[in-house]
């Protein structure tokens, strides 16, 4: 008698933990964003060029006093730049939280901007 009420006070003790929730994972998961979503913003250069991206595939350079509107495609590891018609490819790589970009052109140039 006394095993059969050892055995219903743990299952209901079990009962208990499972039904108050904790079981349930309440870790809440950072969302991932997409290389669309994450270069969208103003960017600068040590030389003070400065890229402007909007979510359109359109993105602005300010330059020595000239702005040029171009358009951008990107996806998971290239991007295409176009400028005055012109398509700059590389590749590119988000650092430093995200706050830092790495542009590296087809010839290996590596050109790198900080999110603003």
């Amino acid at each position: 008698m006394r095993k059969i009420a050892i055995l219903v006070i743990v299952l209901m003790l079990v009962g208990v933990v499972f039904l108050s929730g904790c079981s349930q994972n309440t870790t809440k998961k950072e969302e991932t964003k997409t290389p669309q979503q994450l270069i969208i913003g103003s960017w600068t250069r040590t030389d003070g060029r400065v890229l402007e991206f909007y979510a359109n595939n359109s993105y602005y350079v300010h330059y020595n006093s000239t702005s040029y509107r171009n358009t951008y495609n990107i996806n998971d590891t290239h991007i295409t730049l176009y400028i005055l018609g012109r398509g700059y490819s590389g590749t590119y790589k988000f650092e430093n939280n995200n706050n830092t970009i790495e542009f590296t052109e087809s010839d290996g140039t590596t050109k790198t901007y900080t999110r603003n």
